[in-house]
């Protein structure tokens, strides 16, 4: 799969979104990387990674103060492309878990609360 190709079916991902998912995640830039690099250091299993967040979940954000850094979510397409193998809908499916699962971290979301989201 070309990265063009993947790029467009992240951002199909993202257009999918609940709206009620939509409003918290406007300001979140998305990016997406062949591999984990140095925003991965210190993860387990990096090299394995399918995606990252990269923030202060809302929950832990101030009312009155933004946070310092704006909030980020990596999408790793080769860990994605390796755990899904060549078929398309295998993808277009480990690409929407991972973005919701990233996106959970975001909404501060515990991993049985992402459990739920992602079987939905």
């Amino acid at each position: 799969m070309t990265p063009s190709r993947f790029r467009e079916l992240v951002e199909k991902a993202l257009g999918e979104l609940p709206e009620q998912f939509q409003t918290h995640v406007r300001n979140v830039q998305v990016t997406v990387k062949a591999a984990p690099g140095a925003e991965a250091d210190g993860q387990p299993d990096a090299d394995t990674l399918l995606g990252l967040y990269v923030g202060d979940p809302l929950t832990q954000q101030s009312a009155t103060e933004p946070p310092l850094f704006p909030a980020r979510i990596f999408i790793y397409r080769d860990s994605i492309l390796q755990e899904s193998g060549e078929d398309e809908r295998l993808i277009v499916e480990e690409i929407r878990i991972t973005v919701l699962h990233e996106i959970g971290h975001h909404l501060g979301l515990d991993d049985e609360e992402m459990a739920i989201l992602e079987e939905e």
